[in-house]
């Protein structure tokens, strides 16, 4: 969905060096209150996107293909400790000077309809 936008003073900063406007939108010249240009980068859409991670887990000898993917998808087991985990191998000195960009993949799925919006309660995620 996209989002009509009025530049705000956080919209200067992208541009701030010595005699950048403090006035302005620093992408498009539009004056703070006033809407952006059509082409601005700072008109937002919502968008369904998948992102992947390839990681390193343990998972028991004895367990086969099926019981590692019935455990990650269809037990009691929680997505929550995923992000944990990649919250830990992020902070951990393995990643120190290092880009997670190794492991990642993210894909456009589709356009974000207002039931997604709802279910991921991202209307003001401040992704971009």
């Amino acid at each position: 969905m996209i989002k009509s936008r009025t530049v705000k003073e956080d919209d200067t900063r992208p541009m701030m060096y010595p005699g950048a406007s403090k006035t302005k939108c620093g992408y498009c010249n539009s004056h703070i209150g006033e809407d952006h240009e059509e082409e601005c980068v700072c008109w937002d859409r919502t968008v369904v996107v998948d992102f992947t991670f390839r990681v390193i887990v343990r998972k028991p000898v004895s367990w086969d293909v099926d019981s590692i993917n019935f455990h990650l998808n269809d037990s009691s087991w929680c997505a929550d400790n995923a992000v944990s985990h990649l919250k830990y191998l992020y902070d951990s000195d393995n990643m120190k000077d290092k880009c997670a960009c190794d492991c990642f993949t993210g894909q456009y799925v589709r356009e974000a309809t207002e039931e997604d919006e709802e279910r991921y309660d991202s209307k003001d995620s401040p992704e971009r």
